[in-house]
């Protein structure tokens, strides 16, 4: 192992203070709760779903986070949207996945569907010198 790779286990010691969102409910299967998540790119992947997901208020002690992503649905396709939802995500982030860069915010609407929302985040975890994509899509555009 080189001296800037960590095993799993030590870079998620250092998360500690964040132990209580790393085991959110799957997108895809919401009920498997026992995923092992051996793979620290997985368990912030995972952590970064609960964080869009959650909508400021549903996490009892910490009204604040949440991004709520599933509140923008409805709203018109402007820049202004754009922005609140691309400031949004920012601000979060820094707040409660502050280890990790996020590198291009990817926001869109599905031709066939004007309410649908489409985004893709890529990020960056520099303590192990690797990048990953989230994407979220609202509804489902299959």
């Amino acid at each position: 192992m080189s001296r800037n790779t960590r095993s799993a286990q030590e870079f998620f010691d250092q998360l500690s203070p964040f132990a209580d969102i790393a085991y959110g409910p799957s997108i895809n299967s919401p009920i498997d709760q026992d995923k092992d998540f051996s793979d620290p790119m997985d368990q912030i992947k995972q952590n970064f779903r609960t964080l869009l997901l959650t909508r400021s208020g549903e996490k009892l002690g910490d009204p604040e986070f949440g991004i709520g992503i599933q509140n923008y649905i409805f709203e018109m396709n402007t820049i202004e949207t754009q922005s609140q939802i691309n400031s949004r995500i920012r601000s979060q982030v820094s707040i409660y996945m502050s280890y990790i860069t996020i590198r291009e915010i990817s926001l869109q609407r599905f031709e066939n569907n004007e309410n649908g929302l489409y985004i893709a985040i890529t990020y960056y975890v520099p303590q192990i010198n690797q990048q990953d994509q989230i994407v979220v899509d609202f509804p489902e555009n299959r």
